[in-house]
């Protein structure tokens, strides 16, 4: 009792913080506009200054509170305000919500299930501000059995690299794979280097008997898979 009555005098914004924390133990977030959403969370990286004015700021520069929370890090730091601690802080939230997603789902995937495999790629890339590649690895019976991060590149640059692929395929015991890799800030549909990696990818995986079964390019909220659009449909038929 002592320690929070010191903590009141030490913070003036102390009943303020207690008033928001109360009311989102009665009712959740139920209410909350982005800004005073972003304040609480605040609260917990900048004990003793007022966050209200810092929550405001952040929105009107990024947009919304996903805008903030998926933003890197090393932006975040160039907000005046905005410490390393504070931008590493802001940065891990969209990262916890996103491995609880995937433990609170227990999502089994089949291959062929396309649609569930474009909403699992995109809660995966929730977060990523740099193009990434995955490998989605399915066993005989279809469903799958790993997913791997293989490359992480910067803006639009990564690089496909297909000894990767096809060992991860391998190690994986795997009889199909999906691709997924993501264009931050571009669209949702295949470069021409995708195209030509994915015809050199499955003549390769094919080699060892593997199938490529689709090569799912994800940007935002958009998700874009191959061998659902007619063009490029034929590739994947061996």
């Amino acid at each position: 009792m002592e320690k929070e009555k010191n903590s009141s005098q030490v913070n003036p914004h102390a009943k303020h913080r207690e008033r928001v924390r109360d009311l989102f133990v009665t009712n959740g977030f139920d209410g909350f506009p982005d800004h005073a959403i972003l304040e609480m969370i605040l609260f917990y990286s900048i004990p003793q200054k007022d966050t209200n004015e810092l929550a405001h700021k952040l929105i009107d520069e990024f947009g919304s509170l996903r805008g903030v929370l998926d933003t890197p890090t090393e932006v975040l730091e160039k907000v005046k305000g905005i410490g390393h601690y504070t931008a590493v802080y802001l940065s891990m939230i969209s990262r916890i919500a996103k491995q609880y997603y995937f433990e609170r789902t227990g999502i089994r995937l089949e291959c062929s299930d396309t649609e569930a495999i474009k909403k699992y790629v995109r809660a995966r890339f929730m977060g990523e501000a740099d193009e990434c590649l995955y490998v989605l690895s399915f066993g005989s019976d279809g469903f799958m059995t790993n997913f791997n991060k293989l490359t992480m590149g910067e803006n639009d640059a990564v690089l496909m690299d297909k000894r990767s692929v096809l060992q991860t395929a391998i190690n994986n015991n795997a009889s199909f794979i999906v691709l997924a890799h993501n264009h931050p800030g571009g669209v949702a549909a295949p470069s021409t280097g995708d195209i030509t990696a994915t015809r050199d990818l499955i003549k390769l995986l094919n080699d060892l008997g593997i199938v490529l079964y689709d090569h799912i390019i994800a940007s935002g909220d958009e998700v874009f898979s191959m061998i659902e659009n007619h063009k490029f449909a034929t590739l994947f038929i061996v």
